[in-house]
């Protein structure tokens, strides 16, 4: 499911956008449950749900408070949430970059082309973060989203998923099949037996890498250089 909120006070605008991106949605098997909003005030009125948006699509300039504000208090309390500006003015387009916006398309005649780009950026991704890992354990089957969890570490002929350093669930695997399994996640090996997710790291420094939490984990020397070089292009692209 593909939620989306479309914030402009064009009724006809908000149309066409909810079938383009239904259009596109549907070419990659998902659904889509839209909420619109004609005013950034009535947007804001009901922000506290901007946590269940996958997607917000919002005009810069409309009756009372413009959208560039409004996509401001969106980003105070969800950093995760994909922006697009869907603008008839090119010269707001530099301030996109606050707030992380991934794409400021104008409002011409290529609108649904360049609509269609920016989408095929962002719903492939919105299915990785949701792709979910299961887990047979001896408890039983234990399933989570990929981008909960925060390291796996190899522990003799079994592997500990880490959703927390209070939070874990042991299998028997090989640590190799689980390494090769979470790099189609940018998931990053830091020594023979352990593999971390960059979202969670909080510096790297001196062969030493910190996880949110003050987790210490040696990063082997031979290794070092790559996992730098990796966490950066990582944090070019979602930071």
């Amino acid at each position: 499911m593909f939620r989306v909120a479309i914030c402009d006070d064009d009724s006809g605008f908000r149309k066409s956008v909810k079938e383009i991106i239904t259009q596109n949605a549907s070419a990659y098997g998902i659904s889509c449950e839209f909420a619109e909003y004609s005013s950034g005030e009535s947007f804001l009125a009901d922000i506290n749900t901007v946590k269940e948006r996958d997607l917000l699509i919002i005009d810069i300039l409309m009756g009372g408070i413009n959208g560039m504000e409004v996509a401001r208090k969106v980003r105070q309390i969800d950093r995760d949430i994909f922006i697009i500006f869907a603008s008839s003015h090119i010269k707001f387009s530099p301030e996109g970059y606050t707030v992380r916006a991934v794409a400021y398309i104008l409002k011409d005649f290529f609108f649904e082309r360049n609509m269609k780009v920016a989408l095929d950026s962002v719903i492939p991704e919105l299915i990785r973060q949701n792709s979910k890992i299961m887990l047979k354990t001896s408890e039983g089957e234990i399933k989570f989203k990929v981008n909960r969890l925060m390291c796996a570490e190899s522990n003799s002929h079994y592997v500990t998923y880490y959703l927390n350093r209070k939070e874990s669930y042991t299998v028997r695997e090989k640590f190799s099949e689980a390494a090769k399994k979470l790099r189609q996640y940018d998931f990053i090996q830091i020594h023979r037996g352990c593999t971390v997710n960059p979202a969670f790291i909080r510096s790297i420094s001196k062969y030493v890498l910190v996880l949110e939490s003050d987790w210490e984990i040696n990063i082997s020397r031979d290794l070092y250089k790559n996992v730098e070089k990796e966490y950066m292009m990582y944090r070019a692209l979602h930071v």
